[in-house]
């Protein structure tokens, strides 16, 4: 019965790992939101996609 508890919780709230990308979306959207409200969201866009470009080898 512990075990399959333990499996379904994790089935439902992922694992760590999701929890983490999840978390790491939620702040990404986050600070694009507030580039947007801020007006600054072009030139924030214009280093953000540079930076991707970067990350993956692009």
């Amino acid at each position: 019965m512990a075990r399959g508890d333990r499996q379904s919780r994790q089935r439902r709230f992922g694992t760590f790992s999701d929890r983490i990308f999840a978390a790491l979306l939620f702040v990404g959207f986050g600070v694009l939101i507030y580039f947007a409200a801020s007006g600054r969201f072009d030139q924030e866009i214009g280093q953000f996609s540079h930076w991707l470009r970067n990350l993956f080898g692009g």
